[in-house]
């Protein structure tokens, strides 16, 4: 479906009879598998939880399994699949569906654990990008965002890079050190 009318695009996207014109997404995509992520976890200080003896062991299958998979378009670097991002954000899915998954064996008290130690570590993704960025080119750091993202949009916690930076840390503002900011500044 080609059209420059953004609004008739969405008006046929969203028109329940053209659901059988649709490509599956298998079609124009390809499947990563990801290598061991202990390596990576331990690197960048990410730690299991720690979660009540019922759940503990299948939460460790789970979280340090070595053969994930993400689908994505075709062709990635390898640097790009095998980059610190991709394999934090993974492991965090791991952790999330293992802890929201109707057929777990996950304990409703380990789950809430699971979803607030997700909460915490999905910031370390956000610095890994960060930190990738000097390393590789344009292309590939934009890549690397665009595969984080194939992991998973949701439970992880995209942000930017200021977003919700003030409530990590301690700012201390400088007047004029942003140059004029006639809004911010009133």
């Amino acid at each position: 479906m080609e059209t420059e009318d953004i609004g008739e695009a969405w008006m046929e996207a969203l028109t329940p009879s053209n659901a059988s014109k649709l490509v599956p997404r298998e079609k124009t995509t390809q499947l990563y598998t990801l290598g061991d992520p202990a390596p990576i976890l331990k690197l960048h200080g990410v730690k299991a939880p720690e979660l009540c003896s019922r759940c503990s062991h299948s939460f460790t299958e789970a979280f340090f399994r070595k053969d994930d998979i993400i689908q994505a378009i075709p062709g990635l670097p390898k640097i790009i699949i095998t980059s610190d991002s991709v394999a934090l954000s993974a492991a965090i899915r791991r952790a999330a569906l293992f802890a929201t998954s109707p057929s777990s064996v996950c304990c409703d008290k380990c789950a809430c654990i699971v979803g607030l130690w997700a909460n915490d570590n999905s910031d370390r993704v956000v610095v890994a990008v960060m930190q990738n960025d000097a390393k590789v080119s344009t292309r590939d750091w934009l890549l690397e965002n665009y595969l984080v993202s194939c992991v998973a949009f949701s439970p992880l916690r995209l942000i930017s890079i200021t977003a919700g930076f003030d409530l990590n840390v301690h700012i201390k503002y400088e007047p004029g050190v942003m140059g004029v900011r006639d809004i911010v500044d009133e």
